[in-house]
């Protein structure tokens, strides 16, 4: 069990850009090279070419990738320099109380990284953001950055800053073998107690951090488009109100 503590002289506030319409899954102009690229559209295979990703016991299904606790995924050999970064996933977790890791530097060998505390985004036990970003069940786009020239760790959740701080002591470089990235799994030292079930739709992997202006156009997870079913029945509800409308005259 993890005592929960607070750093809010590390948090710098961003103003939240509103995005309108429909958000895709293009990559977003910026100096970071996207260069891997997961959908999760019924295979764990890379957009680009680059390595699977590894299941841990969840169901892959047509749009998405559920998981129980500590069945997530893992990535071999993604990254050129596992100092220098950006990892961007659409994501919900079920679970929110207390302490629950979305990603794990250290192979699963240190209870510290990158968790969900309560509905704050968390870097235990270094870095806080505020609360309400998250919401049971409900996905956000989560990117964090970090930057091999200066160490500074940014974490962004739909576009707005949550947290930055200077990574001097490199716990958030994967430094395991192969540079092992573990989604969505906890940490040996705690007995893997601190993890949720949940649903990834998206995980991409960029060479380099984006920058803050690039993560903001992104912003949160795509709008879902309903079916055309859903909107011939809704079309057809508004027609027949009318017409009981125009009788009631």
């Amino acid at each position: 069990m993890k005592r929960q503590t607070h750093h809010g002289n590390l948090v710098r506030s961003i103003i939240p850009i509103t995005m309108l319409g429909f958000i895709t899954l293009a990559a977003p102009p910026t100096q970071a090279a996207l260069i891997h690229q997961y959908r999760l559209e019924g295979s764990f295979a890379d957009d680009l070419g680059g390595p699977n990703l590894v299941p841990d016991g969840g169901t892959l299904g047509s749009t998405s990738y559920a998981f129980g606790p500590n069945q997530g995924l893992s990535l071999s050999n993604g990254l050129p320099d596992p100092a220098n970064y950006s990892i961007e996933t659409i994501f919900r977790f079920a679970d929110l109380s207390g302490y629950r890791k979305i990603l794990d530097f250290k192979d699963l060998s240190s209870d510290k990284g990158l968790y969900t505390l309560d509905t704050a985004l968390s870097f235990y036990d270094v870095a806080d953001g505020p609360a309400s970003a998250f919401i049971p069940n409900v996905d956000v786009r989560l990117i964090v950055t970090r930057d091999d020239t200066t160490d500074e760790f940014v974490g962004y959740v739909n576009g707005v800053q949550q947290f930055t701080f200077t990574d001097s002591s490199a716990l958030a470089v994967f430094t395991a073998t192969n540079n092992i990235i573990q989604f969505f799994k906890d940490d040996f030292t705690t007995g893997q107690s601190e993890a949720s079930a949940g649903i990834v739709d998206l995980i991409r992997i960029y060479d380099a951090p984006l920058s803050a202006t690039a993560v903001a156009a992104l912003g949160g997870p795509p709008v879902p488009v309903p079916e055309p079913s859903t909107l011939l029945l809704l079309a057809s509800t508004v027609g027949l109100l009318g017409c009981v409308r125009l009788r009631q005259k």
